[in-house]
């Protein structure tokens, strides 16, 4: 069998995915969840704004245990603050992933759908820029049907 004789494919799941009602759909609801996390670290930041400056504005004789108190619910709500931080990343970073291993798969099933059904022996990604070459001579571009295959204009 000649080179010829196989067929060869290329594709831009960069393309197809952006163009996705659901990648669309995905970054929204990210955003969203971001804006809220975003909303809720501002909220404790605000009050602890506010416990710093109870501090600040006690007077010189106050006694040093109360003091000794409120430094420590600072420090406390720092610790919070900081622990709210890194789980509303790992929160953000989870969703995303989630949502677009679900993007991905229903691509990957519609590349594979095209694949099978056209007879193809190879199917190239080149949106990863990986490819360090591809003859379109020989190469067919199935972009279009995998979009089709997914009711993508």
């Amino acid at each position: 069998m000649s080179l010829a004789q196989n067929k060869l494919g290329h594709i831009n799941t960069s393309d197809i995915i952006q163009s996705m009602p659901e990648y669309g759909k995905a970054k929204q609801d990210i955003k969203t969840l971001e804006d809220k996390l975003t909303t809720e670290l501002n909220l404790m930041q605000q009050e602890l704004q506010k416990k710093i400056e109870e501090l600040n504005q006690l007077p010189e004789n106050t006694a040093i245990i109360i003091k000794q108190k409120k430094e420590n619910e600072i420090s406390e709500m720092k610790g919070k603050i900081n622990q709210a931080y890194e789980d509303s990343q790992n929160t953000l970073n989870k969703t995303a992933t989630e949502k677009m291993q679900s993007i991905s798969y229903s691509v990957k099933e519609a590349i594979k759908k095209v694949g099978q059904k056209e007879g193809f022996l190879y199917i190239i990604d080149i949106a990863n820029n990986n490819l360090l070459y591809y003859s379109p001579t020989y190469s067919i571009d199935i972009t279009t049907q995998v979009k089709s295959a997914l009711g993508l204009k």
